[in-house]
């Protein structure tokens, strides 16, 4: 504006005028294409509301599910491992309990017959046992027999000396 414009009179060029009315207008269509600008953000953030998260939002939740899913990836890769792990020491312990109770049974089968064996010697010596003591009381009830015979010769040996010297 130029310096005529003093006073409160606005006699101005038409060109002046139009110049700034173009300005005003150009300023004023800046900032409603700012308040459209700011309108369609805010429009898009009430969509993403309304439908779901705003893009920084699910770009976090993906960052998100893929650590989430590099972990479980990793626990299940682990809990694979130690279920193959637990299945060798179970095959492990299974062969293991096979090869020894193929041992005890072995063991039992040798003592098996090893106290079949003793008990037959155990029976042949109490059937020689008995026929040992039978001929042992034998012997003693003749070695008793022997005796009262002895005694009985003697007996009669002394009274027929106690006779004849009485003769």
């Amino acid at each position: 504006m130029k310096a005529g414009n003093q006073g409160g009179n606005f006699e101005n060029a038409p060109e002046e005028t139009t110049a700034a009315k173009i300005e005003v207008v150009d300023e004023d269509m800046v900032k409603v294409i700012q308040m459209c600008s700011k309108l369609e953000e805010l429009l898009l953030e009430k969509k993403y509301f309304s439908y779901g998260d705003s893009p920084q939002l699910h770009t976090e939740k993906v960052e998100k599910l893929k650590v989430l899913s590099e972990s479980l990836a990793n626990s299940t890769t682990k809990a694979e491992t130690r279920i193959s792990e637990n299945r060798s020491q179970k095959e492990e312990a299974l062969h293991f309990r096979v090869t020894k109770s193929d041992e005890v049974s072995l063991v039992e089968k040798e003592l098996s017959i090893e106290i079949e064996e003793l008990e037959r010697q155990k029976n042949e010596l109490e059937d020689k046992l008995k026929k040992v003591n039978t001929l042992l009381t034998s012997a003693r009830i003749r070695l008793h027999n022997a005796k009262e015979e002895k005694e009985q010769f003697d007996e009669a040996s002394n009274e027929i000396i106690a006779l004849l010297k009485t003769k």
